[in-house]
């Protein structure tokens, strides 16, 4: 397990990719750095003038455009909202060169729908686009997705066929993906790589699981624990993620939390705005809890978490990986509760309920 892929990574990125038409797909584990990667790409790759940073997922692409515009280590670079209601301006200003010297490179950050847009997509065949890196987050949802979001694998082609230097990025990739899209790349790049450093991992995994199994009919049970664990919260200062399937029920344990008289904050899809508005105006020691749907389970910055909790039936294993990983993101040791555990035998799985109704007996 590595614990920091940043710095040995952007090493072999930065040979490779400065004299090469590369393509470089990488699998790394949950929280390991692939933030901190993207920023050593960008301040040590001098060749490119232009950095594209392409995410699948609107929350996630706010939350990278928030953190890299604060970034105090990119002084000399200028990052571009490519996605907001001015975006036409916003592709002028990536194109262009800019009119400020000290202005070393600049950084768009975009969601994969705005590329499909035909008036841009004939600046990636000029000369300049040579000089652009292209960073695509969550590459792997191009073929989870395909059914339902098409654009995201035309647009990946689209974007590869134009041979320009390209990273993708990815904790999580199915079998037989990366041999499903290497045919087409191989025609279009001198070089290919693919570095798997940890496919389903976790920098930091659970200290502790506590499994329920919806099969005996228990989740009334788990979920009386649970509330009682986040009473327990107000005194032992311990801070939850809990995942619940569908809006409604963020709210449900929102009203709850505020009958109790603990804070808590919650997410829903296309409500990441306000939930970094809320996080914003509160005070982080006070925080006990935050209510999500899968929202939260790429890339939002949140604080340090020591319970995490994935409540609703089953996710596929991508998500839930994800989610499982926004625990203890600091270093911390934490603890996951769930009724869904991938790779675990099914005595393993009594083990673990046995395990849970000791602990918490003992809590």
């Amino acid at each position: 397990m590595i614990n920091n892929l940043a710095t040995p990574l952007a090493q072999i990125f930065n040979l490779r990719l400065l004299h090469e038409q590369v393509a470089c797909f990488v699998i790394a584990p949950v929280a390991a750095g692939k933030t901190q990667l993207c920023v050593e790409l960008i301040q040590k790759a001098t060749t490119f003038e232009r950095v594209l940073f392409v995410s699948p997922l609107r929350a996630l692409a706010e939350e990278v455009l928030l953190k890299w515009s604060k970034h105090e280590s990119l002084p000399y670079i200028h990052v571009i909202n490519l996605m907001n209601e001015d975006k036409d301006n916003g592709w002028k200003k990536f194109w262009s060169e800019s009119e400020n010297s000290k202005i070393e490179k600049k950084i768009g950050v975009v969601v994969v729908e705005s590329l499909a847009k035909e008036k841009w997509r004939e600046y990636f065949d000029l000369e300049g686009a040579r000089n652009c890196l292209i960073i695509w987050d969550e590459w792997h949802l191009c073929l989870n997705w395909e059914n339902f979001r098409p654009a995201l694998l035309e647009e990946f082609f689209h974007l590869t066929s134009k041979q320009i230097p390209f990273v993708g990025l990815t904790a999580t990739m199915p079998a037989g993906y990366f041999e499903q899209i290497y045919p087409g790349l191989s025609t279009n790049y001198s070089e290919v790589l693919h570095l798997n450093l940890g496919n389903y991992e976790w920098r930091n995994p659970p200290n502790k699981t506590l499994f329920f199994s919806k099969h005996f009919n228990l989740e009334k049970l788990f979920i009386l624990c649970l509330k009682q664990q986040l009473i327990n919260s107000t005194k032992n200062g311990k801070r939850f993620l809990i995942f619940v399937k569908r809006r409604a029920e963020v709210q449900w344990w929102l009203d709850w939390c505020q009958a109790k008289k603990i804070v808590a904050v919650g997410c829903v899809g296309g409500g990441v705005p306000q939930y970094l508005w809320q996080m914003e105006k509160i005070d982080p020691t006070h925080l006990r809890a935050i209510i999500a749907t899968s929202v939260l389970g790429h890339g939002v910055n949140l604080p340090p978490i020591d319970e995490v909790v994935i409540l609703g039936g089953s996710y596929d294993k991508e998500l839930w990986v994800q989610m499982v990983g926004r625990g203890g993101r600091d270093g911390r040791k934490y603890r996951l509760w769930c009724s869904q555990l991938f790779g675990i035998s099914r005595w393993r799985k009594v083990t673990h309920f046995i395990q849970l109704w000791i602990q918490l007996i003992g809590e």
